[in-house]
């Protein structure tokens, strides 16, 4: 995730929570398609945090092992 600040950084965007959060679960693979459908409908993305954010996808990654 840190990876994702830097880029933004480097790229001078604007360094808001909110715009990283849309701009990573955008970015996501497709295998996340059904876990950023759940996000969207079921979260309100504009109020995670990275750190939630990182712990949701984690626990869907190791599920779906």
């Amino acid at each position: 995730m840190d990876e994702v600040t830097n880029t933004l950084e480097g790229l001078r965007e604007e360094k808001n929570k909110k715009v990283i959060i849309w701009k990573v679960v955008r970015s996501l693979p497709t295998r996340f398609n059904p876990q950023v459908s759940v996000l969207e409908y079921r979260l309100d993305l504009n109020n995670l945090s990275m750190v939630e954010l990182h712990n949701i996808l984690i626990a869907y990654e190791m599920r779906a092992e």
